[in-house]
């Protein structure tokens, strides 16, 4: 069983990624980080969830350095993610980012899509774009993934063939 932690648990994404891993039979939710939830059941956030997650409260960022996971999803916003996801990593935790911190490779694209700043080149140049039909090889055995972007994945997914 593949422990999971969430940080980030109060969004959308975060909301629809426990919804598709309280089905999911090799991975159990540990922990789901909010900063201002921490304490508070997750069903107060999303109440269709309380019979997948009766017992869950959000936790705090700070106590998720602690858990004991294998695997972090990020779905936090842009520009938070890719800090959690250096130290995920530097725990030895696979990760999934959620968020377009690391989605794309090229420094100057980086800065016209989304503002200067934001992650290190390094981190970047480690990501695996998370998209398996076009690089299902390299996220095999790759330890970070990046979000890819709903209206990203479909023009990818159409327009691959053509290319």
């Amino acid at each position: 069983m593949i422990r999971v932690v969430i940080w980030g648990g109060t969004g959308l994404a975060g909301g629809e990624l426990l919804r598709l891993l309280a089905g999911h039979g090799g991975m159990e939710v540990v922990a789901v980080t909010s900063r201002r939830r921490a304490g508070q059941p997750l069903w107060t956030v999303h109440p269709h969830l309380r019979p997948d997650y009766p017992e869950m409260l959000f936790i705090s960022p700070d106590e998720a350095e602690a858990v004991e996971a294998d695997l972090a999803f990020l779905a936090l916003p842009h520009g938070s993610a890719f800090p959690v996801a250096s130290r995920c990593l530097d725990r030895g935790l696979k990760v999934v980012d959620l968020s377009a911190d690391l989605r794309l490779h090229d420094g100057a694209l980086r800065a016209a899509w989304y503002g200067a700043g934001g992650a290190p080149q390094e981190l970047v140049d480690r990501a695996v774009y998370g998209l398996p039909e076009l690089h299902r090889d390299e996220l095999a055995g790759a330890d970070l993934a990046s979000g890819v972007g709903c209206n990203a994945t479909a023009l990818n997914v159409a327009l691959f063939p053509l290319a």
